[in-house]
C-alpha cells in the first residue's frame, strides 16, 4: 500500500493539498515552514481580470493575506530577474514564475526572511505619516509646518531687528534678553499651532525674558512694536 502524503488546507479555498502545492515560508507565524495559501489561489488572487498580467493591489492583498511584506526593491528586482530569464514567457506562466520567485527571495535573503505584512512598506509608510500627526497635528502636513516654522522664524528674525532700531546702544546682555525673549514667543506660537498646551515653563520664562529687559530699559509694553510689524512669507 503505498504511503500517503501530508496534506495540508489552503487558507483560501478551503482544499486540502499536497504540501507541494504551497510556498515556502520562513516566518515565525507559520509553523510548518509553509504559507497559509496554496500556489493555485495566490496566482489566481494575483491576476489583472483579463488573466494577462501581475494586478499591484491584488498581489499586495494576498500578501496581506499571506502575512509576507510587500517590498518595492524586491518587487522590481524580482520582475527584472523573470524578464531577464524567461523571456518567453508571459500571462498566467509568467505571473506564476514571478510569484515563485518573489516569495523565493523573501526566503533567500537573511534580511526578509522574517518579516510579515507589517513590515511591509506601505505599512512603514502609514506608520509614518501617523507619528507625523501625532508630531504635527491633525490639520498640518509636514509640509504646513515646515513653512510655518520658516515663517516664525523669519517673524522672530524681523521683530529682533525692529526692536533693536527702537532701542537705541543696548548693551551686550540687554541684547540677549531680548533675542531670547523673541525667541521664546515664536516657539510659544509654534506650540500653540501644534495644540501643544503643556508649555507653561516656556511661558514664565518668556515673561522672566520680557520683565528683565523691561527693567533695563524702561520699556513699558512691546504691544505698539507689534501691530506695526508686517512678515512677507516670502522664500
Amino acid at each position: 500500500m503505498p504511503e500517503r502524503k501530508p496534506k495540508k488546507k489552503c487558507f483560501n479555498c478551503g482544499k486540502s493539498r499536497t504540501i507541494a502545492a504551497f510556498y515556502q515560508s520562513k516566518s515565525p507565524l507559520h509553523a510548518d515552514g509553509l504559507l497559509p495559501i496554496c500556489r493555485d489561489c495566490c496566482l489566481n488572487l494575483c491576476m489583472d481580470d483579463y488573466r494577462e498580467n501581475i494586478d499591484l493591489q491584488r498581489f499586495k492583498r494576498m500578501l496581506r493575506q499571506a502575512d509576507k511584506p510587500f517590498l518595492a526593491a524586491v518587487y522590481e528586482s524580482t520582475a527584472q530577474e523573470v524578464e531577464s530569464q524567461y523571456p518567453e514567457k508571459s500571462g498566467e506562466a509568467w505571473v506564476k514564475c514571478f510569484i515563485g520567485k518573489y516569495f523565493k527571495n523573501l526566503i533567500t535573503y537573511r534580511q526578509y526572511a522574517n518579516l510579515t505584512w507589517d513590515d511591509s512598506d506601505d505599512m512603514k509608510q502609514e506608520r509614518q505619516q501617523q507619528e507625523k500627526e501625532i508630531v504635527y497635528g491633525d490639520s498640518a502636513t509636514e509640509d504646513e509646518f515646515s513653512i510655518f516654522v520658516r515663517i516664525q522664524r523669519r517673524y522672530a528674525e524681523s521683530l529682533y531687528d525692529y526692536l533693536l532700531k527702537e532701542y537705541q546702544d543696548l548693551t551686550t546682555n540687554q541684547k540677549k534678553l531680548l533675542r531670547d525673549y523673541v525667541a521664546k514667543c515664536a516657539f510659544l506660537q509654534t506650540m500653540l499651532v501644534l495644540d501643544d498646551y503643556d508649555c507653561i515653563d516656556d511661558m514664565k520664562t518668556a515673561l522672566i525674558f520680557l520683565a528683565q529687559f523691561k527693567r533695563t530699559v524702561g520699556s513699558s509694553d512691546f504691544a505698539d512694536f507689534l501691530e506695526n510689524i508686517d512678515i512677507e512669507e516670502g522664500d
